[in-house]
Parts: C-alpha cells; sequence; structure tokens
C-alpha cells in the first residue's frame, strides 16, 4: 500500500512538471515568434492566389503621385473600388476628395491645415474620385475577426458593381492584448473565427476582382508590439505571395522628409526605452494618444496620394516607364461674334469678331458672317473679314452668325442686332432708396452675468469667480481672453446660478478652440450642476447645449458646422421657455422644442470643465454673459457684430 502511494505521488509530480515545461515552451515560442516574423505557413486546407507580381505601396511611393502619367490617371479613376474602414477611413476619403479639387482656392479649409504649402495640397480636378467609394463598418463588425466577416458579406452582395475591394483593421485593432499578431490564434493563424484563409478563398472565389490588402492605420499611443507584429506580417505575406499592399503605416509612421517616427509611451516623441515602435507622425495629427488626420491635412493628403499611386499601379502603370504618347488633336476654332447691339433704321454697325485655332490640320481658318434667322434688309461690306460693317434698311430683330472652319471642324458665334423706327427713349433713372438708421448697439441692459477675461488677476465684474491654472490669452476678441490647458483649467464661478428663477436666457460668448470639428474628444465651456451645460461633443462632430427640464433633458446641436483651429468663433444659446436655440457666428444653426420647467437647484457653476472637473477645454474663451431674456435672430446677429 505504501508503494502504490508513493508511486501515484510520482506519477503526479511527474504531470505537474510535464505541464509546467509545456507552457514554457510555448510561452518561449510565441514570444520568439513575435520578434522573428515569418509568412504563413500554407497548409494543405488553404490556397493561396499568386499574383505575377506584388504591387506594394509605402512611404516612398508618396513622391511618384507627380509622375503618374495622365493615361493611367484616367484608367485608375475609371475603376470602380470601395474600401471599408473607420473614422481614420473617412479622414483618407476627405483626403481623396481634397485633392480633386480644381484649386487650391477653392479646397476648403480642413484640405490645408495649417497651410496649403505645409499639407502638401495640390489639387487638380483630374483626380476626379467618384467611381472610389468609402464604406463605413455596418452590423456587428467589432473585433478584428467580424470585421473580416462583414467584409466578405459585402464582396458577395456587390461584387458585380466593383473591380478593387478591400478593408482597413484600425489602430484599436492593434491593442495591446487583442491577439491579431499572435502566431497561434491571429489573422495569420488557420484559427477558429474569420483569417487570412477565409480572406485566400474569397480571393479564389472571384478571380477577376482585385483585392487590396492595408497595414493599419496608427495612433500616437499606438504603436504597440501588438502593431508592429502584425504590420510586420502583412507586409511578409504580400512579398512572399505577391499580393497587392497599402502599407498606411509606413506611410504615417514616416515624416515629410523620410523620418521614422515611434510612439509616445514615455511622453517623448522618440522612446528611451530601447523600444522604438513606428507610430503616426505628430506632423499629421494634433491629438496626444490618437491618430485622426482632420486637425493637421499633411497625413490625409499623403495618404490620398499614395492611394492614387496605388490604383495607378492596379491599372497597369508600371513607375519609370515613359507615358504612351499620343498624336495631338484637331480641336475646334474658338469664335467670338461680339456683344448684341441695338441700332435704328438706316444705320451701319462696326462688327468686330474673334477667332483662333491649333493650326490643326493645315494652318488655314476660314471666316464668315451670314445672318441665321433668313431675314433681308441687311447688307455686309465684307463677310469673310473679321473686322467689317452692316448696314440694315428694316426693322426687326437680326441673328448675325459668325462662323469658322479649319478645314476639318467648325464653329460658331451668334449676336442679336434690333432695328428700331426711332432711337429707343432713354429710361428713367432708377431712384437710390433712401438709407435706413444705423444698428444701434444691442441692450444688455438684462445682463445678469458677466465675465470680461481681461485679467487673471481679477475680475470685479464677477466677484464670485475664481481661476485655477488659468493663463491670458493676449489676443482676445475684446483686449485679452483665458486660455484653457486642456488639463486642469477652469474658471469657478460658484456661488448663485445665474440661470435660477429665469424662465428664459440668451447664454453669449466666445471661443478659439484649439481643435477642429473632426476632434473625436468632449470639451466642456458652460456647466453646472443641475445637467445644463454647453459643449463641443467629439461624437457628433458639433457643439451641443443639454437643458434640464422637470420634463426631462432637452437639447439642441449645431449642425456640420466647420472652424479653424486657433481662431475666433461665437456661441449663442436662446431659451424661450418653449424653444431651444443654438447660434454660431451670428447665423441659427438649429432649433429644438422644450418642455417643462427649467431646473436650476444646483449653485455650482463652471467654466471650461464639466460640473465634475472633467472634460477640460483646451483653446481660449472671452466675453462670456448671460442674459435673462430670449434674444431675437437679429440681435444676436448684431451682438455678433458688435462684439467682434
Amino acid at each position: 500500500m505504501y508503494l502504490y502511494k508513493e508511486k501515484g505521488f510520482s506519477l503526479v509530480l511527474l504531470l505537474v512538471l510535464i505541464l509546467f515545461l509545456a507552457s514554457a515552451g510555448f510561452y518561449f515560442s510565441r514570444n520568439f515568434l513575435r520578434f522573428n516574423i515569418q509568412p504563413p505557413v500554407v497548409t494543405s486546407s488553404t490556397q493561396v492566389v499568386n499574383r505575377p507580381s506584388s504591387i506594394i505601396v509605402d512611404h516612398t511611393s508618396v513622391e511618384l503621385f507627380d509622375q503618374i502619367p495622365d493615361e493611367y490617371i484616367t484608367a485608375a479613376k475609371n475603376l470602380k473600388m470601395f474600401y471599408m474602414d473607420r473614422s481614420v477611413g473617412s479622414n483618407i476619403n476627405d483626403g481623396l476628395t481634397c485633392l480633386a479639387y480644381p484649386n487650391t482656392a477653392s479646397a476648403p479649409s480642413h484640405c490645408k491645415r495649417p497651410d496649403a504649402t505645409t499639407a502638401e495640397l495640390t489639387p487638380d480636378a483630374k483626380y476626379d474620385r467618384t467611381n472610389w467609394e468609402y464604406v463605413f463598418w455596418d452590423g456587428d463588425c467589432g473585433m478584428w475577426y467580424n470585421k473580416i466577416k462583414c467584409f466578405m458579406d459585402r464582396v458577395d452582395a456587390v461584387r458585380t458593381n466593383f473591380d478593387v475591394m478591400s478593408f482597413q483593421f484600425s489602430y484599436l485593432e492593434v491593442m495591446d492584448g487583442s491577439g491579431i499578431a499572435d502566431p497561434q490564434t491571429g489573422y495569420f493563424a488557420d484559427n477558429r473565427y474569420y483569417d487570412y484563409s477565409d480572406m485566400e478563398a474569397l480571393e479564389a472565389r472571384y478571380p477577376d476582382k482585385t483585392f487590396v490588402h492595408w497595414t493599419t492605420s496608427l495612433a500616437r499611443s499606438i504603436g504597440t508590439q501588438e502593431s508592429k507584429d502584425f504590420n510586420e506580417q502583412m507586409r511578409s505575406y504580400a512579398r512572399t505571395y505577391n499580393k497587392v499592399l497599402f502599407d498606411v503605416a509606413d506611410i504615417l509612421s514616416h515624416d515629410p522628409d523620410g523620418n521614422p517616427c515611434y510612439d509616445n509611451r514615455d511622453g517623448v516623441t522618440n522612446p528611451d526605452d530601447g523600444q522604438s515602435i513606428p507610430a503616426i507622425c505628430p506632423q499629421y495629427t494634433s491629438e496626444r494618444e490618437g491618430g485622426h488626420l482632420g486637425s493637421y491635412s499633411a497625413g490625409k493628403i499623403r495618404v490620398a496620394k499614395a492611394f492614387w499611386v496605388l490604383m495607378a499601379r492596379i491599372a497597369g502603370w508600371e513607375p519609370g516607364t515613359p507615358p504612351t504618347q499620343t498624336p495631338p488633336q484637331n480641336s475646334a476654332p474658338t469664335v467670338n461674334a461680339g456683344s448684341d447691339v441695338t441700332t435704328i433704321v438706316g444705320s451701319t454697325i462696326a462688327l468686330a469678331g474673334t477667332a483662333t485655332d491649333d493650326g490643326r490640320p493645315n494652318g488655314t481658318l476660314l471666316t464668315t458672317w451670314t445672318e441665321s434667322s433668313g431675314r433681308t434688309g441687311f447688307s455686309f461690306n465684307n463677310v469673310n473679314s473679321l473686322n467689317t460693317s452692316a448696314t440694315f434698311s428694316q426693322t426687326g430683330t437680326y441673328m448675325i452668325r459668325l462662323t469658322a472652319n479649319d478645314g476639318d471642324l467648325t464653329s460658331y458665334d451668334e449676336l442679336m442686332v434690333t432695328v428700331n423706327s426711332e432711337p429707343a427713349p432713354e429710361p428713367e433713372p432708377t431712384p437710390e432708396p433712401e438709407p435706413g438708421p444705423e444698428p444701434g448697439p444691442v441692450d444688455t441692459s438684462g445682463r445678469v452675468f458677466y465675465l470680461a477675461m481681461d485679467s487673471v488677476q481679477s475680475h470685479p465684474e464677477c466677484a464670485v469667480c475664481r481661476n485655477n491654472e488659468i493663463a491670458l490669452d493676449p489676443v482676445g476678441v475684446r483686449n485679452s481672453g483665458y486660455s484653457f490647458n486642456g488639463i486642469n483649467s477652469y474658471v469657478d464661478a460658484s456661488g448663485s446660478n445665474p440661470l435660477s428663477g429665469l424662465s428664459a436666457f440668451t447664454l453669449s460668448l466666445w471661443v478659439k478652440p484649439a481643435f477642429d470639428e473632426t476632434s473625436a474628444a468632449r470639451y466642456n465651456i458652460y456647466s453646472d450642476m443641475d445637467g445644463n451645460q454647453l459643449m463641443y461633443l467629439g461624437p457628433i462632430f458639433d457643439w451641443r447645449f443639454t437643458l434640464r427640464t422637470t420634463a426631462g433633458v432637452a437639447r439642441v446641436d449645431t449642425l456640420n458646422v466647420v472652424w479653424d483651429p486657433n481662431t475666433w468663433n461665437h456661441l449663442a444659446v436662446v431659451f424661450s421657455g418653449t424653444e431651444l436655440k443654438i447660434y454660431f457666428n451670428g447665423v441659427l444653426s438649429n432649433t429644438s422644442t422644450v418642455s417643462g420647467a427649467m431646473i436650476t437647484n444646483s449653485t455650482k457653476v463652471v467654466l471650461g470643465s464639466s460640473g465634475v472637473r472633467s472634460s477640460y477645454f483646451l483653446g481660449s474663451l472671452d466675453e462670456a454673459s448671460i442674459f435673462n431674456r430670449a434674444f431675437t435672430a437679429d440681435e444676436v446677429s448684431a451682438l455678433y457684430t458688435q462684439e467682434n
């Protein structure tokens, strides 16, 4: 019996030792593979679709944008393409549209921040991307492996409408712990979810379509080991199996001069912890942790240029090969007969037409004057001279046509000659309207709260106001303003709620955000503890005011307003008792209906953060006022003009 128990105990120890060694071996192999990235091994159940050669577009490809021959620009834009992505994909979509404007002046401000030169914006109408569609993820596509299934479903549904199809994993899919780079259960493993083998099956199912593989977008804090491993796996896969790869991670992790950029985990641009993990360059985003491409334009413009290189390569362009020489085409002459004329019977008018041509096909150009409506009662001095005269012996309306023919193509232009029996009477002059009275100053007698923000030491106009980490912005709307650092700056105006006891009010203040309308963050401007607050709300990319009443919470949002960072803009909220209105730069943006009475029990009021010291505002404020009545639209406009 003793020997049996001893043997049993030895067997248990042996099993524990075996399990320990197996676990240690798995841990070692997994971490070894993270730093020795190899292309996935093709199993017998995975058939890889090989192209004749790979197409890889990375940060070195951006400079090829200006070299794309026009014939391949045309071929690329005629390809029908869609890609699926999250919010960074929307930024890339905006960048493609920026390149399609006819010139820099016509492009909107978000295309050229901080300026067109820094953003490398070189638009031209020839970069028409009408056939290229961006699609946001729809449905149950939360995890990275769900996105593969969502993409496959869309391809199956719409494949007949497109030539090129692709999707991108965002930086959220390569956060530490996502598992996407795991050699046993990640994307490049034949796992129980969806992985690269399902994509291979999709490519094999539709061999006449082009599928583009992407590396991920990046953020300032992502760089992670997960992102580095996965993107290296994707590059190795593309090179080994001749795939089409759009290496967005490589583009975003190199600055415009080609220098690499790294994560900010140590609070410095290039980490000093010995782990130089690629991350989005600070030239492409103003976000401290994120990686959206809206606040600075260079990132989305550079990715969009690389996208054109990608599509031109798919269309057949090989960089370095001379463009096909197209023989010059003959263009029709350009003709201008001159302006319409009114005259009287018996008079002679001078005709001074112009006609130009490109000299093709034989360098000749014949011009002829005729009357195209079939009337008589006129004569030309010389029908073949551009500068001639015509005499009219009958009243009526004549259509005088100048025709030009270059031996191949013909163009014409017409002018109308009205012939009267006697001189037409001079029209009576229209009297100038009497100037109206100049608008007077806005009535501010009902102001119940005012903070001028001209000094950080004292503010006699607001005795209860106390500053915390406020700096003075020397360039205010009037005199100076207050600068808020987005970390711990606020003004505590607690003591008595200025909205207390009011049945209507107008809230007015000036904002100079250090961000633009693409920021995903939340920034509070005015808050009390009852839920009455004015804020910028990232999820809707607009400004919002919420009002708590006995019937619930009412809210009103601006509608798609845009602004340049670090510029002054005016916000006004007007509550009439039944309606809540919000104005942006003196113009009504939106209206919502309100029921119930306003609740103002709290005496705690804060400017520059929420009531619980969060969502700190980043930028400057000036001229904050609350009035005890609802301003009209004209009064809001006049206040904006008066204070501006």
